[in-house]
């Protein structure tokens, strides 16, 4: 009796796709000093197929590591705008960068931006919190000043006087977004979310 073998060899083709590395360029990228913290600032355009953001930090510029995920917002606008407050900067130069990741795997950086942190409180004012989430932002003032809060454009949106000490800032009427806070000769960025 003569028996038949057939021999299947299966061919398997496996396929890798190079995930190539994207430019990241927001509309803004910042870091300011606050008092004893870094503000991180930033915009990004709807366009954007990014997921979320790691936000990450230096002392370098060469190695670096991730001090917070930021995720996206949902609803829809023309730009988006957020925002970190590093609350443990090194004393010296601090680097941050963006690393975004995008729906599909492919990741990028923002040219880094930095600041010189000298551990010592210099200004004449603060403002807190920083992001603004409350509508209610809080100053606090060493010295009496004219204290005013301008859009990025630089149009004063309020104006006022205030005595050395503790005031609020009712900032839940304007939109989502960065502002300026100028008390006397000073200012400093702010976020509203």
């Amino acid at each position: 009796m003569k028996k038949n073998f057939i021999l299947l060899i299966a061919t398997f083709i496996i396929s890798f796709t190079a995930s190539a590395q994207v430019t990241v360029t927001p509309l803004s990228f910042t870091a300011t000093m606050q008092e004893k913290t870094v503000l991180l600032q930033w915009s990004i355009s709807t366009s954007t197929n990014a997921r979320f953001y790691w936000v990450e930090h230096s002392l370098n510029g060469l190695a670096w590591n991730v001090v917070a995920t930021v995720n996206l917002y949902d609803e829809l606008n023309d730009d988006y705008h957020y925002s970190f407050v590093h609350q443990t900067p090194a004393k010296g130069v601090n680097y941050y960068r963006l690393m975004q990741m995008e729906v599909n795997g492919r990741s990028g950086f923002t040219a880094s931006v930095s600041v010189n942190y000298n551990n010592r409180v210099t200004s004449d004012f603060y403002v807190y919190p920083n992001p603004v989430t409350g509508g209610t932002l809080q100053l606090k003032l060493k010295n009496d000043a004219p204290v005013y809060l301008m859009n990025q454009s630089g149009q004063i949106l309020f104006q006022t006087q205030f005595t050395a000490g503790q005031h609020s800032i009712s900032v839940g009427q304007y939109p989502r977004g960065f502002y300026i806070v100028r008390a006397g000769t000073e200012s400093l960025n702010v976020a509203l979310q």
